[in-house]
């Protein structure tokens, strides 16, 4: 609970967005909890491929 206690307003707010987002998913059944945790841990283990797509997204010069 610290830890979000160090957010900016922002950073709470978009990540109460994407909890949001996610938890809707889950509910209408387009993704299922194991396969959200499955990807979790593909990107916390150093697979960045998604994370530099997405950037890519926000960012085009990268």
């Amino acid at each position: 609970m610290g830890k979000l206690g160090d957010l900016s307003d922002t950073q709470y707010r978009t990540l109460l967005a994407l909890s949001a987002m996610l938890e809707l998913l889950v509910d209408k059944g387009i993704l299922s909890r194991e396969e959200l945790e499955q990807k979790a841990a593909q990107l916390e283990a150093g697979d960045a491929e998604p994370l530099r797509a997405i950037s890519a997204l926000f960012d085009p010069m990268e």
